[in-house]
């Protein structure tokens, strides 16, 4: 016990260094206690610069960082709120949060332990809007909360999963169906046709189609080779005859140093050319594009009208899972078709429109039961139990069937 509280003591004392360059300065140096992963405590050796002018007011200093580790030291064997560890991170000459007093203000009362990804998910609505840009979120919110988090709980900090991509998944997906590509179809060049239908037909990102070199396409095999997707892993993909005739229909493909359009920066390009193609189909004249402001007039015109604009990707992967699903695919089947990494991504924007394939075989059971009790036995699927008597004693009240349509 004795050892435990004197590894616990911090022994800091101000001392004055010199530079390589032979600049003296003064900083509190020795040996203060750190957590370990597995609970221990050890000694290390730091130091820190002190700003003092008076040896009053650098030994006050050294004071107030002996009594700070010691703290950090026992922050584990005792419940430590966020607005603790925040102003333990700060004294110790840390950077302030842009967003410090909001997220103090939210979770500050909070424990430590107790901050997990349910939290800074709930604490990211709060102080961000919803187009928020992942690197700015991640900026200024999760990377200044885990350096707190890390600091005053060593190893035992939360592990907290940074929001790369972070969106608010719409649970009602809608994406374009045969009558929308019946429409914008006859306006699109067969460049854009090509590269759309085959998105929507085999579930591909916009960034894996532009980026394929007429090398890739095999139209004798009937392939389209992907050398590497976003996942990182090569694919080659069996075409559907439609989607090669449509390729074959592009004009001079095979001399092109770009299987579609100018490559992997022309998205934005592919962006317009729907957004035309839709003003056209409903009858709106395509040049107001060209006027200042054109092209977010025609994005809200196209937000009611009857051919609404769809992204890319709505058009591509959002489509391709969505028909699988309610067609009654299974989540498995729809993630390995598709090239997502995990289920668990699929799961998260198309789980609710998953039909599991256990379902038809619920209802065959369950007409099964139905037909039973009405005296039409299905054998195969219920066990014929008429033989067994039902348990009724000579008090009970008549059985009445709530199947039986004829009852009053």
């Amino acid at each position: 016990m004795r050892n435990q509280v004197r590894n616990i003591r911090a022994k800091l004392r101000p001392v004055l260094r010199r530079k390589k360059d032979g600049t003296a300065y003064w900083a509190a140096r020795g040996f203060v206690p750190v957590r370990a992963p597995d609970g221990s405590i050890a000694r290390r050796r730091v130091e820190h610069s002190l700003g003092g002018d008076t040896a009053k007011a650098r030994q006050e200093e050294t004071d107030r960082l002996n009594r700070l580790y010691e703290e950090r030291a026992l922050a584990i064997e005792r419940p430590l709120t966020f607005a603790k560890a925040y102003t333990n991170y700060i004294e110790l000459g840390h950077p302030v949060p842009i967003y410090g007093e909001q997220i103090l203000k939210h979770i500050g009362l909070m424990q430590c332990q107790d901050i997990d990804d349910t939290v800074m998910v709930e604490l990211t609505k709060k102080l961000f809007r919803p187009d928020a840009k992942p690197s700015y979120i991640n900026r200024h919110l999760y990377t200044p909360v885990m350096a707190v988090l890390r600091l005053a709980l060593k190893g035992k900090a939360p592990q907290l999963s940074r929001p790369k991509g972070y969106k608010d998944k719409n649970p009602n997906i809608a994406i374009p169906n045969a009558t929308w590509f019946r429409a914008v179809f006859p306006h699109m060049g067969p460049d854009t046709r090509a590269l759309l239908l085959f998105m929507t037909m085999h579930g591909r990102r916009l960034g894996d189609a532009l980026g394929r070199k007429p090398s890739d396409f095999d139209p004798e095999e009937g392939t389209l080779i992907v050398e590497r997707t976003k996942t990182g892993d090569p694919l080659m993909i069996d075409l559907h005859p439609q989607v090669v005739r449509a390729f074959l229909e592009m004009p001079d493909w095979q001399r092109r140093r770009w299987l579609f359009r100018d490559g992997p920066t022309s998205g934005s390009n592919v962006r317009k050319d729907v957004t035309v193609a839709c003003l056209k189909a409903n009858g709106i004249d395509p040049r107001i594009v060209e006027e200042k402001g054109g092209w977010k007039r025609a994005a809200r015109l196209l937000e009611d009208a009857p051919i609404p604009y769809y992204s890319p990707h709505e058009i591509g992967r959002h489509a391709f899972a969505t028909r699988l699903l309610r067609a009654g695919y299974s989540l498995q089947y729809v993630k390995d078709a598709g090239g997502w990494k995990t289920i668990e991504v699929v799961s998260q924007i198309y789980g609710h429109l998953e039909r599991k394939e256990w379902t038809m075989g619920v209802h065959k059971v369950g007409d099964a039961l139905i037909d039973q009790i009405e005296g039409q036995v299905v054998s195969g699927y219920i066990p014929d139990d008429s033989h067994i008597p039902p348990t009724v004693s000579s008090s009970s009240p008549p059985v009445r069937s709530t199947f039986d349509v004829n009852e009053q």
